[in-house]
């Protein structure tokens, strides 16, 4: 009212409406909404009274213009005001949604002054490093941290406020006496264009390191250990391509790494093997079975065929996606070639064993036949004639004729002397005595003279002297020389020779038996195949024994046999009891 009351009696240059402009101000400062809108339509009313009620000598145009432009300026102020009251509740909103959002971030984030000095620093900043926020705020990072991790982010800062750039960098610090790594950025602040504040935010890669250095050491060991495993071991694509190899694959199959990797599986499988591989990968694909084994064939670059036992899984991306398998790969040719061995020496055996009971039958046989007809028939003969001198002798006296009953003795003398011959020569043709008298270099000397006259064909002996002093394993004599007759034999049968060269003599701690002839010569396909009763026999024999057997023949060039026995210590001296 009062402000009324001295614009009534003011000349109008005064401008009293200015005053009411003070008292607008005033409301500026009132916390309620609605009251500088209220002062300045209560002003309004008043400046027009007063320029109703002011003197009559005040000019109208000038008196006009100056309440005008005090009502303009009330309301413009009153708007601004009415704006500022209804804008901080809104800044106080954002300030408390800020302090929140940032006391709540997972991650470092802070202001600081150019000087250095914090005037902000968030509530994970604070409890990470330790600090009480009204500890932060004021100070520098030298006070704050050690020196070289306080010298890392002032200069970080420096590059900040000197380039007017962000910057992206990864800065170190320790905690409880551990090394951490934050994934730092930081940036300048304008006001006006000028820098007035660094702004930086960070979070924790700590665990994002030791994790990525554990991958690093584990993808280290998978590839020290795919490289240098003693198995062949592969990555391979989807579609069959070699993704990555390592050495020993390239030595089972003879490519080297470029060449493999430039190819498929598919290329070096054999073809009888690929169906089912296929298979295989067509069911790990549809996710019907998680791994797979199998035996197949590759080609070997040189062109034969190496067997391999074939173990592989699938690695899936997190989606489930086949990326590529892991293979497995074993060089079995050599187990499969032993296996092919072993089942060919079985049918061998089975074959043999079988012509062996057939040669027992057989020899049974003929023991049978000649001990019927030579010991039969020569013991019936031996009864009769002592029938005949049991009748001369009982009839006594003079009807006993002594010439008579010599004659008939002496003949009974002469078949006992078959008997024995008989005998001698059935038991020499099961086993020569000579070999237990006298040794094997004595019963070689005998058998193949015995040959050589029963067979017309000339033998050369030649065995070593060291053999005569030096005594010979029972059965490694019996096994030597049940192998020379076999040879002799065959040569007799087969090679249509007229001389044969019979030598035996010691070598590398082993007895050598070698027989050559002028035959013939022996044909490669009787080296083999269930004709040859005599060889398979001879091989059976070295291979129990723990030796070595070859055959060779050329045509028209003979043949040339060779055995090689280790040799065992005699258990007894040859010849002995």
């Amino acid at each position: 009212m009062g402000i009324f009351l001295l614009d009534l009696v003011t000349p109008p240059g005064a401008a009293v409406w200015m005053l009411y402009v003070l008292a607008l101000w005033l409301a500026f400062r009132s916390s309620h909404r609605r009251f500088p809108l209220t002062i300045a339509v209560v002003c309004t009313g008043l400046i027009a009274a007063s320029y109703v009620l002011s003197a009559p000598e005040e000019p109208v145009r000038f008196a006009l213009i100056n309440r005008a432009l005090g009502v303009l300026t009330l309301w413009t102020l009153a708007l601004l005001a009415r704006r500022q009251s209804d804008m901080v509740p809104l800044i106080r909103e954002y300030d408390t949604f800020f302090t929140s959002f940032m006391d709540h971030l997972p991650a470092f984030a802070w202001v600081k002054a150019p000087d250095g000095r914090y005037v902000y620093a968030n509530k994970y900043f604070c409890e990470v490093f330790g600090f009480k926020s009204d500890k932060v705020l004021g100070r520098t990072d030298a006070e704050l941290f050690p020196p070289d991790t306080a010298k890392q982010f002032v200069e970080n800062d420096r590059y900040v406020l000197t380039t007017d750039q962000e910057l992206r960098t990864i800065e170190t610090f320790r905690i409880d006496g551990r090394q951490r790594y934050g994934l730092v950025r930081k940036f300048p602040i304008r006001d006006e264009g000028a820098i007035r504040l660094v702004g930086g935010v960070a979070i924790d890669l700590t665990e994002a390191k030791q994790a990525e250095e554990a991958l690093r050491e584990s993808r280290e060991r998978f590839s020290s250990a795919f490289r240098d495993a003693a198995i062949g071991m592969a990555l391979v694509g989807t579609d069959g391509q070699w993704l990555q190899v390592n050495r020993a694959l390239c030595h089972i199959v003879g490519y080297s790494e470029e060449e493999l990797l430039a190819t498929t599986f598919q290329a070096i499988t054999h073809p009888d093997d690929l169906d089912a591989d296929l298979g295989y990968v067509n069911q790990m694909l549809r996710g019907e079975i998680p791994t797979y084994q199998m035996e197949k064939r590759y080609f070997h670059k040189r062109g034969h065929i190496v067997w391999i036992l074939l173990s592989v899984s699938l690695v899936r991306d997190q989606e489930g996606k086949p990326l590529y398998f892991i293979s497995q790969i074993q060089d079995i040719t050599q187990r499969k070639l032993a296996l092919e061995q072993l089942q060919a020496a079985h049918d061998r055996l089975r074959d043999m064993t079988c012509k062996l009971v057939a040669a027992e039958e057989e020899e049974r046989r003929r023991l049978s036949r000649e001990l019927h007809d030579e010991f039969g028939q020569t013991l019936t003969c031996l009864k009769f004639d002592l029938v005949a001198v049991i009748k001369s002798l009982s009839r006594g006296g003079a009807a006993v004729r002594p010439a008579e009953v010599a004659d008939k003795v002496r003949a009974m003398a002469n078949l006992v002397d078959d008997i024995i011959e008989s005998t001698r020569r059935i038991a020499t043709g099961l086993r020569p005595s000579i070999l237990d008298e006298l040794g094997l270099a004595a019963a070689i000397g005998w058998q193949t003279h015995r040959f050589q006259t029963r067979t017309g064909i000339v033998c050369e002996t030649i065995i070593d002297p060291r053999l005569a002093q030096s005594p010979v394993e029972a059965t490694l004599s019996t096994t030597i020389f049940r192998i020379l007759q076999e040879l002799l034999t065959n040569v007799q049968r087969h090679a249509q020779a007229t001389r044969v060269r019979i030598a035996l003599f010691e070598k590398e701690n082993a007895l050598v038996l070698s027989v050559q002839d002028n035959g013939k010569g022996i044909e490669p396909a009787r080296t083999s195949g269930s004709a040859t009763l005599g060889i398979r026999g001879i091989q059976e024999r070295v291979t129990l024994f723990g030796g070595e057997f070859s055959l060779h023949g050329e045509p028209g060039q003979g043949t040339s046999a060779e055995v090689k026995l280790p040799r065992r210590e005699a258990t007894r001296p040859e010849g002995s009891a």
